[in-house]
């Protein structure tokens, strides 16, 4: 008990120097290293940054306080008692998400410096210990946030404190015992209360490949996220196969494809399409105060690099010559052939979510501008991805995709403060003019021929289909 005591507390102190070195990776971007800059004005400044950002966190929860208790006034008592009655499927729900998780991936990680140097010497138990040890404070302080705002929702009919409190305790058992079933498939035969270090080993191959790229994550994380998609399909063995279609129903359903074999890019469009677009529309279209707005873009322009997953079929086509060379499509179409899919999604659930809080009483007389700013938004995305130079190979030539999607968030956040219909008549204008200038100035307007005329594959072609004999051995 002493020897496994000590490996647990040094593995938590090891973990705890991990994420402090990686929270000053991520502090580079604001252009301070609170590692190696530790004169007066560095310190001045890093305390100046970390304050505006605790500050925007801080305006965006009470923001969405004074949203849920909106919509809670909005539904009634009766209803707030109905949903009430049916909270105890949250936890249940939470556990089910932590078990598949944990079930599919080993709850235990380590990269290759853990697997050479301290897994032989460590005991095996210490592992998911001190992983336990690090989760519960923050399943904790999820579970009493989540628990405090559909308690701030149902105030008619439950405490926010003690909503609050029940959540927290139900995520922190949830994460124990998600994690305590993750780890029997890592136990020893013959020996159920012992664990297997090999096991653990084998399990964290691909992890621990993955983590020296984290590097790039904060300076270049379309790098990154480019080079951990390629490790992880790798690993992968392909599933399902491209039906025999023909025309442009082949590039849908090769879209479709991709994105189900590429999962790890739903999850993304999920986050624009049920919070980021739906909560902008709902804000910007209630005639939000300054802070709201300030608040949105701030968390919009955060996630910009997730939005791209909307049109990574068609940068992967256009990014690459000797692919898109042979897809005999205009630009502009394989732009909405390769992006159907993805997009699909996107405004499936963000339509949902609009849909769910006018229902609610969240929008009254202004649906019709909140439907508008969000179709407004998701074909700036669309339109962006096709116009960035990044789509198509090219280097520092023309605008690029964050400034074009940066330009429509701000748009329609500031002309929001003044008028929401002039806010969804912007984004509207905004988005037809990417649409006007992608079409214009940047598709290939004529369809190319197959094979190309400049492709050394057509003299083969032309070789193998001819009636002559061939020259070469």
């Amino acid at each position: 008990m002493p020897r496994l005591a000590h490996d647990v507390s040094m593995l938590i102190r090891l973990k705890a120097r991990h994420g402090w070195v990686e929270f000053a990776r991520w502090y580079h971007v604001t252009g301070s290293d609170p590692i190696n800059d530790a004169s007066a004005i560095d310190r001045l400044y890093q305390v100046y940054v970390a304050l505006l950002f605790l500050a925007t966190l801080f305006l965006t929860w009470l923001s969405a306080l004074d949203y849920a208790a909106t919509i809670g006034a909005a539904i009634g008592i009766d209803t707030c008692l109905q949903i009430a009655s049916l909270l105890w499927i949250a936890p249940l729900a939470f556990f089910a998400f932590l078990l598949i998780r944990h079930l599919r991936s080993c709850p235990v990680k380590m990269t290759h410096p853990d697997i050479l140097w301290l897994a032989p010497n460590l005991n095996p138990a210490s592992w998911p210990l001190s992983g336990l040890a690090l989760a519960l404070p923050l399943s904790l302080m999820l579970g009493a946030l989540v628990g405090f705002f559909v308690g701030t929702a149902l105030q008619l009919a439950v405490s926010p404190s003690d909503t609050s409190i029940l959540f927290a305790l139900s995520a922190a058992g949830a994460t124990a015992l998600s994690r305590a079933l993750g780890m029997t498939r890592h136990l020893m035969p013959g020996l159920p209360l012992k664990i297997d270090a090999r096991s653990l080993v084998r399990a964290n191959a691909l992890y621990a490949d993955l983590q020296p790229l984290r590097a790039w994550a904060a300076h270049a994380p379309g790098a990154y996220e480019e080079a951990k998609r390629r490790k992880l399909m790798a690993s992968r063995r392909p599933f399902l196969e491209l039906p025999d279609l023909q025309g442009r129903k082949l590039l849908i359903a090769r879209a479709a494809l991709s994105l189900a074999r590429q999962r790890e890019g739903i999850p993304k469009l999920i986050v624009w399409g049920a919070c980021v677009i739906p909560l902008g529309a709902i804000v910007a279209s209630s005639a939000p105060a300054m802070w709201a707005a300030l608040a949105w873009i701030v968390t919009a322009a955060s996630l910009i690099p997730a939005s791209r997953e909307m049109t990574r079929v068609f940068s992967d086509d256009t990014r690459v010559r000797i692919v898109g060379d042979f897809i005999a499509v205009p630009r502009f179409e394989l732009l909405l052939m390769d992006s159907l899919p993805a997009t699909a999604l996107v405004v499936l659930a963000s339509s949902l979510v609009i849909i769910a809080a006018w229902a609610l009483g969240a929008l009254s007389a202004n649906a019709m501008a909140a439907f508008a700013i969000e179709i407004s938004l998701i074909l700036a995305l669309l339109f962006a991805g096709g116009i960035s130079p990044s789509a198509h190979g090219a280097v520092r030539r023309g605008p690029t995709y964050d400034l074009l999607v940066l330009g429509q968030l701000m748009l329609v956040a500031i002309l929001s403060l003044a008028n929401p219909a002039l806010a969804a008549v912007a984004g509207c204008a905004y988005a037809a003019f990417l649409g006007v200038l992608y079409y214009q100035v940047l598709q290939a307007p004529k369809p190319l021929a197959f094979p190309p005329a400049h492709s050394p594959w057509k003299r083969v072609i032309a070789r193998e289909t001819s009636n002559k004999p061939s020259q070469h051995i």
